[in-house]
């Protein structure tokens, strides 16, 4: 090695220990890449927070350029940053949040079977789903409900399997409203558990397409599990809101009256607090339900999504979403 290459090695060496604070083997622009996610995931939760230019990024971490150019096409890709032209980069509310709950959710979520440990690819079961099951339970609105729907996430199982010994009909949406919804009503004594499973709930239901849906109410509590949810208990962090379309859709049909009850179920770690400027969901829950305690929605805040308020990829996300809601 030349005494230029020598030069330049220590040079690289230096930055990189500038940079993390202890030497690092792995190329630059990685480690200006986790650096940069780093700074990503400290910003105000759920806020579209620019992120400092290219030329700044550089000079702050005495690297070139090109290496935080490609370091920003990263986190680009991996959808925490978005690029805008004319105006820089922000970070993404969603992915953030998402990015941010899942570590906090490695002490105490469970592994799904497609996702394995990807815990903001779906929404996880944890330690504690059970009490929430149970603390559902004891709200008189579920206790008078004959009808409730439930959706497929995996914190919600111990619920699904609760209500079905307690003979309520049960009502899950199919992945993505893609194949309408899943009805079970009754299903043999002792497979109460396996029913309440994804696996379970398509050997047991019937299957009845979304313009039926009015069919099957009045639903007297609908239940979702969240990515996260605020102290006045707005969701955050979806990628595509199937809920609140299906509360919608629930709403549009007249299968939910006024007095029905939307809850959300999470674990304690997934309350978050958003920044100032954060872009907030038109409605907030009736109620929020964790492992240790119960709160409700803040008042004088709107408890249904007008269907106008919807976002556009949630809504063309859904087949048929526009005709059903229109036609109501």
């Amino acid at each position: 090695m030349s005494g230029d290459d020598r030069g330049k090695g220590d040079e690289r060496g230096a930055r990189v220990y500038r940079l993390v604070g202890v030497p690092d083997e792995r190329p630059l622009h990685r480690q200006v890449r986790d650096r940069i996610r780093e700074i990503a995931l400290a910003q105000p939760l759920g806020q579209r927070t620019v992120i400092a230019p290219e030329p700044d990024l550089a000079a702050m971490m005495n690297v070139s350029r090109g290496t935080v150019r490609k370091a920003v096409d990263s986190l680009v890709a991996e959808g925490l940053l978005v690029r805008e032209h004319g105006r820089g980069t922000f970070v993404d509310p969603g992915a953030q949040v998402r990015r941010v709950v899942s570590q906090r959710l490695n002490a105490v979520a469970r592994p799904d079977s497609r996702f394995d440990d990807d815990f903001t690819a779906f929404v996880p079961d944890y330690e504690g789903s059970v009490a929430c099951a149970e603390r559902i339970a004891a709200l008189p609105a579920y206790a008078d409900a004959e009808t409730i729907f439930v959706t497929r996430d995996n914190n919600l199982r111990p619920l699904r399997e609760r209500a079905l010994r307690d003979g309520k009909r049960l009502i899950a949406p199919s992945h993505g409203l893609r194949t309408g919804l899943r009805v079970v009503e009754k299903v043999p004594r002792g497979q109460e558990r396996f029913a309440g499973t994804l696996d379970g709930i398509e050997e047991f239901a019937e299957i009845v397409e979304l313009e039926r849906l009015g069919e099957y109410g009045p639903v007297g509590v609908a239940i979702a599990g969240a990515v996260a949810v605020s102290r006045d208990g707005a969701m955050f962090g979806a990628r595509i809101d199937y809920f609140q379309a299906e509360v919608t859709l629930l709403d549009a049909c007249g299968a939910l009256p006024e007095d029905a009850i939307v809850v959300g179920v999470v674990h304690d770690c997934q309350i978050i607090q958003p920044g100032p400027g954060a872009t907030r969901p038109p409605a907030v829950l009736d109620l929020v339900v964790t492992p240790t305690m119960s709160f409700p929605g803040a008042e004088g805040l709107p408890r249904r999504t007008p269907p106008e308020r919807i976002d556009r990829i949630t809504w063309d996300a859904i087949p048929r979403m526009s005709e059903l809601v229109s036609t109501r």
